[in-house]
């Protein structure tokens, strides 16, 4: 839902926000296949966090959902948990 949002409205108010919540629904995916053992499926939600993670990055560097997004990036690389955590 949220990145159909920010496809549809590209440059709405807030589509950074919507690229950030779907970031951090990717980085709990990434926990939750984890988790399961299901490596190939967490492999992709990883990606995808990433690639969310860029577009927030590239489209909207001012923001403070940017930073936010690439600290989740940040832990899913370390493997540091997302899920379980308060939301910040």
């Amino acid at each position: 839902m949220y990145e159909k949002y920010a496809d549809e409205h590209p440059d709405g108010p807030r589509t950074a926000e919507a690229l950030y919540e779907a970031t951090y629904r990717n980085a709990v995916l990434v926990d939750m296949f984890s988790a399961d053992g299901d490596d190939k499926k967490a492999n992709v939600a990883k990606g995808r966090a990433h690639d969310l993670a860029g577009r927030l990055k590239d489209k909207f560097p001012q923001t403070d959902y940017a930073g936010r997004a690439a600290a989740l990036v940040f832990r899913i690389d370390q493997g540091i948990p997302v899920y379980g955590i308060e939301h910040d």
